[in-house]
């Protein structure tokens, strides 16, 4: 194990959601303040610890490594940015004060380090070269202090950060680093989340909304070492996640032929789309892997207005760079509606 700044001094605290006893046969519980009339319902389970290890277990299945996550390395949390929020919180409580992050990336990481008050520092660069440049992280202010908040791959340029580049900054940075990794299943398959087992200093943010298509279940996870999880299970906020989500939960997990066949299918659309885009002249793009692709061309809103104008909505990929768009790959049918619109930029 790595000495490094960990929140694991959070351990001494105590949990808001003890485990509730569950009464036998002729037992009388009257220790949680519930009515008596509805004997058939009372607080969620705390720890959710089948729907935790199939979250586990559906992670291997998908590519990562064998024992890269088990069941006490999962926090569930209301998605990805709740997962988020409750690194943020743990971390300020224990005495981080600065948050790094590089531009353009996913809004919530600015909003979120205002709300618990640190010291945002941002920094501009050319998300061609994103992968290459976090190595520069010692440049920009590294310290125990700082937590570098990263997104692989990035939200809203699609380009990730190679599995090599990760576990250099992972082993070399001096304070705390949280990967969001939404889009991982669409990318790498070993996208070094088994570090956890290694680090206490890193925390990586997963998502059922995008590969598992289920946004509406609201259900993410926090994954790092079982030490950092158990801190984190202090600052969350108690019976989060009901019984039905996590037998929900459960199910999605179960349906692992259809996510891959899904993320098969996601990945040949983007593949055929990058290289229609590569052989226009009027747009340029970048290797994505995520389920959306990054395209730029034109002067500021014009790529983004020609497609609106053909009924294609898409999203801008930042106030800093106005002449990009991100489009989310669509379905094999709906593909070449939008090439042909593409096409006549």
């Amino acid at each position: 194990m790595k000495n490094k700044p960990s929140i694991c001094d959070l351990i001494g605290m105590q949990k808001l959601a003890p485990q509730r006893p569950l009464a036998k046969k002729g037992e009388l519980l009257l220790h949680d303040n519930l009515s008596r009339v509805r004997t058939d319902k009372t607080y969620p389970n705390a720890s959710h610890e089948i729907a935790r290890n199939r979250y586990a277990q559906a992670l291997v299945a998908l590519g990562e490594r064998d024992g890269a996550v088990l069941a006490d390395n999962v926090l569930l949390c209301h998605g990805a940015v709740d997962a988020l929020d409750i690194s943020l919180r743990a971390l300020r409580f224990s005495g981080f004060n600065d948050l790094m992050f590089y531009e353009p990336t996913f809004p919530a990481f600015r909003h979120l380090g205002m709300i618990h008050n640190y010291r945002i520092k941002s920094l501009e660069v050319n998300y061609r070269e994103y992968s290459e440049h976090i190595l520069k992280f010692n440049q920009h202010g590294d310290n125990d202090r700082t937590i570098l908040l990263l997104c692989a791959p990035n939200n809203p340029t699609a380009c990730t950060i190679s599995e090599f580049n990760l576990r250099t900054v992972i082993a070399n940075f001096q304070g705390f680093v949280i990967i969001d990794q939404t889009y991982a299943e669409f990318g790498l398959k070993n996208t070094g989340i088994d570090m956890i087992q290694e680090f206490e200093n890193v925390i990586f943010l997963r998502s059922l909304s995008k590969a598992w298509e289920r946004p509406d279940l609201r259900i993410g996870a926090a994954i790092g070492h079982s030490s950092v999880i158990n801190a984190l299970e202090r600052v969350q906020v108690p019976f989060q996640i009901s019984d039905r989500d996590a037998d929900e939960t459960e199910t999605v997990l179960s349906n692992i032929v259809m996510v891959r066949n899904s993320i098969q299918n996601i990945q040949e659309n983007r593949n055929l789309l990058l290289n229609e885009v590569r052989s226009m002249p009027n747009l340029h793009t970048t290797d994505s892997k995520a389920n959306f692709v990054c395209l730029s061309g034109g002067r500021p809103s014009e790529l983004k207005d020609h497609l609106m104008d053909d009924g294609i909505y898409t999203s801008s990929v930042s106030p800093a760079h106005p002449c990009s768009v991100r489009v989310t790959v669509p379905k094999r049918d709906q593909l070449s509606r939008l090439i042909n619109s593409l096409s006549s930029f």
